[in-house]
């Protein structure tokens, strides 16, 4: 059947099926957050309640959200969607550091994407426990844990800001 003639949560079910190989409620919630996030423009979950595509209450739909947003799905299942995405066994990543207030509480990430149309594609990413750079032993193993999860890419070229121009890091990756 062609994929443009299905509702689109059909659709979008049958595209991810193949790389989410989660239990089949939580692929559900999964499919029918992204189509609300999507429809919605929004991610936050006490708006997305009201039109998510599950039954329910209103109130059981968020408890439903936020027991998703517990669990955490294997990075390597959305890496390999996002390498899928991407069509190519040739990137050139990006390494960078972001942190965002939630609330009062600071995040703190360390993103390795990869460019993807003129846009960044999110690969991997570490949450950091404090505030500031990264440190080497962390973007190693970010690294070494990409590496290990794709040892068929090629990689371009690495892309980084100005707190990576001492790192080794370069060296490492085509190492």
């Amino acid at each position: 059947m062609n994929h443009l003639n299905q509702p689109p949560q059909d659709s979008l079910f049958t595209a991810l099926r193949p790389f989410f190989r989660i239990d089949q409620r939580r692929f559900t919630v999964l499919v029918a957050l992204i189509l609300a996030i999507i429809q919605q423009r929004s991610v936050v979950l006490n708006n997305l309640k009201a039109t998510i595509t599950l039954p329910g209450s209103r109130e059981m739909r968020y408890q439903r959200l936020l027991r998703f947003v517990q669990f955490l799905i294997p990075e390597e299942m959305y890496l390999k969607f996002a390498l899928h995405v991407l069509g190519t066994d040739e990137l050139t990543l990006i390494l960078d550091r972001t942190n965002w207030k939630l609330g009062k509480r600071d995040v703190n990430i360390l993103m390795l994407s990869a460019v993807w149309e003129g846009f960044s594609l999110p690969l991997m990413w570490r949450f950091l426990p404090h505030g500031g750079s990264s440190d080497q032993r962390i973007r190693k193993e970010l690294m070494a844990d990409f590496l290990r999860h794709c040892p068929q890419v090629h990689i371009d070229g690495l892309l980084a800001d100005r707190e990576y121009t001492n790192s080794r890091l370069p060296g490492q990756v085509t190492n």
